[in-house]
């Protein structure tokens, strides 16, 4: 069996480095062209033509092979949450497209969840991420790593000498029965080019392995669900002379879903009441514009060889509507009621970034120095309202349970953060030896709109807190070249992450169970300290990179943490606090091997291999973090020839092993296997095609069961789809 401890000894035997995998140009860790094997820290790139080979249509699946970040899916209603990575998910992952920030994720109750799945990969270049603390480059929603998306450009299809070019594909996928098609128009030339992408994709909800049929908690079988997702983006370049470049980026999307949510019907019996659900469906749609001008400047100066400017503005907004028919009976007496929740989330961000180069020699080295400003407004608007009307009467109201609408759960807010950041790279070529240090000084300000008087009235008596909160964050890199294509890296981060508006100004009180949210003016930013080791080898055999990480987190915030009681009211008080002390260690491994290097008889053949493990811990509570993902490797094994290519790739996990509380469900051990193949029919068309879990296994992704009960007779409906096929034709003219 190859085993990662084989492929790194096969490896670290290689000399005179070749080109693969950690040659690829990133732009994300040094906010600098730098090839991955040439910066500390680990970082994933994944381009366009690795999307497609894998058939990913979602976010999720463009991280099906990748081990240490995970993606959480929401079956019942709601989709795609957003990234974890090495254990921090939700808002403490910085998502941005071509260096815009993606709005903030959100949710309260069961009817209210604005997530993170806010651009299709058919528009995107590239994925990176960047995994633990970037708060040095990219502040304070970074601590918990960076996933960027850069989108496509008129250079990505224009080759030589062409003025005119056209890309187009149509697929299938049958884990969730989509159909999608993209189609990509690019015009004009290497200094003046543009490029209109149009991609539309029709879906439903992820299969099960489960076959219960029937309504209520039990059904595991999906809720029934149709969806669509369309994305537009339209970006010109241009150069004029060799100095000066532009480029004016417009990009959308817009998704809805529409969900009969079968889960929740049924029968609930709440001390002498009735409850009987007859009906409920989400009528759920998200929309993004963004608007973005870059420039840069390449003629040196003595302050600077190079400069560039970003201004972006983006709207992300949330609605979701839920419409109910329902009964209650108490005592023989029952009363019928439809019932119509609408949630909103919208944010407005304006942001500028003002990034200056300067290169010079140092002590017969290089040294790049990075330096800049940032600035980034936020304004977020969240509403929640219904009603609920009589069927016997008719008479409407605006009581809906324990809410009397409209309600905010917390003010209108205004955000700003204003950084200065300075990076150097020491690059000494004859000493092996490559230092990056870096820091970056934030002040954040929260201002809440003190006359929301819909916040107000469903909080009397609270004034809303205003936050200033300045931050350092401190980086140094480190790289070692021991001989050629073998070196060691070092890495230390310091990361923080401001109070975040819902949590400080948080509000609502449900007096029918006794209960509520109250601010905390007092909360404090969180911080962490990363540390990170790893040995780092390419050559003509591959490349392994294997990295160990110790990753403590201080003052974290939990959002509703229990308090007290009122004494007055007698409710129940709950409060955002600051709990102390979060650990996180973990190893990650990543490599590739070309065996053709080792005989003519394997040429063609290569094999991938990628592992991660993580241990987490609240070290205030003594208890592991349900956020930590169990430990997952990935074997692959590939043969190329020139017009097609086949791949298998096998996938383990290990068993969620370490949960505090015996009442929740732990996901099983679990090993698939996927087979991959790619045929180039012509020069204009070409074939992607793959078949997932051949086995047709039953298992779940931890993120998406994680915080189930073990009583939970409708588990399955939260399971990976079985035995599924993918396909999709490329046209390129």
């Amino acid at each position: 069996m190859l085993t990662p401890a084989l492929i790194c000894t096969l490896v670290l035997t290689a000399v005179n480095p070749n080109t693969h995998e950690l040659d690829a140009v990133t732009v994300i860790g040094t906010k600098t062209q730098r090839t991955l094997k040439s910066q500390p820290g680990t970082i994933t790139v994944k381009n366009s033509e690795a999307l497609k080979r894998e058939l990913a249509q979602s976010i999720k699946d463009a991280l099906r092979y990748e081990a240490g970040v995970s993606v959480q899916n929401q079956p019942s209603r709601f989709g795609l949450a957003g990234f974890n990575i090495r254990g921090l998910d939700a808002n403490r992952v910085l998502i941005e497209v071509d260096g815009a920030r993606v709005a903030d994720s959100f949710s309260i109750g069961s009817f209210s969840n604005a997530g993170r799945d806010a651009v299709e990969l058919g528009v995107l270049k590239r994925v990176e991420i960047v995994r633990g603390s970037a708060s040095s480059l990219y502040g304070s929603a970074a601590m918990g790593g960076v996933v960027a998306y850069t989108t496509r450009d008129a250079a990505d299809f224009l080759k030589a000498g062409e003025r005119f070019a056209t890309e187009s594909r149509l697929g299938f996928s049958g884990e969730d029965n989509a159909r999608y098609a993209s189609s990509n128009l690019a015009f004009g030339s290497s200094d003046m080019g543009a490029v209109i992408s149009l991609n539309r994709r029709e879906f439903e909800a992820y299969e099960t392995t489960g076959d219960r049929q029937g309504n209520g908690s039990q059904r595991n079988s999906p809720n029934p669900q149709e969806s669509e997702r369309n994305a537009l983006l339209a970006k010109f370049n241009a150069r004029i002379g060799d100095a000066h470049g532009f480029a004016l980026t417009l990009d959308g999307g817009r998704g809805k879903n529409d969900t009969n949510v079968l889960s929740s019907v049924g029968t609930q019996t709440i001390g002498t009441t009735i409850i009987s659900t007859g009906a409920l469906k989400g009528e759920d749609e998200s929309r993004r514009q963004r608007a973005a001008l870059d420039y840069q400047f390449t003629s040196g100066t003595a302050v600077f060889d190079a400069l560039s400017f970003k201004l972006y503005q983006q709207l992300s907004e949330t609605d979701q509507r839920t419409l109910e028919t329902r009964s209650s009976s108490t005592r023989g007496v029952t009363t019928a009621s439809e019932r119509d929740r609408v949630f909103s989330f919208d944010q407005k961000l304006l942001g500028s970034d003002l990034r200056a180069q300067k290169a010079f020699e140092l002590n017969g080295g290089t040294h790049r120095m990075t330096y800049g400003a940032s600035f980034l407004n936020t304004d977020t608007e969240q509403l929640r309202n219904g009603t609920s009307r009589n069927l016997t009467t008719g008479i409407s109201s605006n009581v809906v349970g324990p809410d009397v609408f409209p309600v905010r759960d917390f003010p209108n807010s205004s955000a700003s953060e204003s950084s200065l950041y300075l990076q150097s790279e020491l690059d000494w070529t004859e000493l092996g030896l490559t230092i990056i240090p870096g820091v970056r000084a934030d002040r954040y300000r929260l201002s809440p709109d003190s006359t929301d008087a819909i916040f107000a009235a469903d909080n009397p008596g609270i004034v809303p807190t205003k936050l200033n909160e300045t931050a350092l964050s401190p980086k140094l890199g480190a790289l070692y070249k021991l001989r050629e294509g073998l070196s060691l890296q070092a890495q230390y981060a310091g990361g923080y992450r401001a109070p975040p508006y819902s949590d400080v100004n948080v509000g609502f009180t449900n007096l029918q169970f006794g209960y509520t949210a109250i601010p905390n003016n007092d909360l404090k930013s969180e911080s962490s300290r990363s540390v990170e080791l790893g040995v780092r080898s390419d050559g003509p055999l591959g490349f392994v990179d294997l990295v160990t990480y110790n990753n403590r987190y201080s003052d974290f915030i939990e959002s509703f943490v229990f308090v007290g009681i009122d004494p007055t009211s007698r409710l129940q008080i709950f409060q955002s606090q600051n709990l102390g002390s979060v650990k996180i260690r973990g190893t990650e491994l990543r490599g590739r091997l070309f065996a053709g290097e080792l005989t003519p008889m394997l040429e063609n053949i290569e094999l991938r291999a990628a592992l991660a493990s993580s241990h987490g811990d609240d070290r205030t509570n003594n208890v592991p973090l349900l956020s930590i993902d169990p430990a997952k490797a990935v074997l692959g094994i590939a043969y190329s020839a020139p017009s097609w290519r086949v791949e298998l790739i096998g996938t383990a996990v290990k068993r969620k092993g370490r949960v505090a509380d015996p009442s929740l469900f732990r996901s099983p051990g679990y090993g698939s296997l996927d087979l991959l193949a790619q045929w180039r029919l012509s020069e204009l068309l070409s074939l992607d095609f793959a078949v997932f879990n051949l086995a047709d296994r039953s298992y779940f992704d931890w993120s998406d069961v994680r915080g189930r009960p073990i009583t939970d007779a409708g588990v399955l409906r939260f399971s990976r789809p079985g035995r599924n096929i993918s396909a999709a034709f490329n046209f390129n003219f």
